[in-house]
């Protein structure tokens, strides 16, 4: 399934990238963010879609939501691929550590303390590869 194909995934997504306070709880104020205010954990947007899917799921009576492969599947090796990392150190297996703690390390690396603003920037950019590459 490509991003502009999603039922809800990505337009769930872009509103709470409008309001991520609303749905994700208090951010960090410590910390300056994207979203001003404080910076919000991609941990946390991890939590609340799950939650959100095991929601549909329990509703629709199906067993697995092909929507959340678009995160855990094609950005995590998007994330992997296209060299937001540098990974020639990393074991083989790092798509193993899914898409949260990938996107985590890429703000770490670019030394960023909002990873749900960094997640946005790399899934814009993730989806317009996938629409038009």
């Amino acid at each position: 399934m490509k991003p502009n194909e999603s039922r809800w995934l990505v337009p769930l997504l872009q509103t709470i990238r409008g309001r991520p306070g609303l749905f994700l709880g208090g951010a960090d104020e410590t910390q300056p963010g994207v979203f001003g205010g404080g910076c919000f954990d991609v941990a946390t947007l991890a939590l609340y879609l799950a939650a959100y899917a095991a929601g549909r799921e329990s509703i629709e009576g199906q067993q697995k939501d092909a929507e959340f492969e678009i995160l855990s599947n094609d950005f995590a090796d998007w994330l992997i691929s296209s060299g937001q990392l540098d990974l020639s150190s990393a074991p083989s297996h790092m798509r193993l550590l899914g898409w949260v703690t990938l996107t985590k390390r890429v703000a770490e690396a670019r030394g960023e303390v909002d990873s749900l603003g960094v997640f946005y920037r790399l899934f814009d950019r993730f989806v317009e590869g996938a629409i038009w590459g």
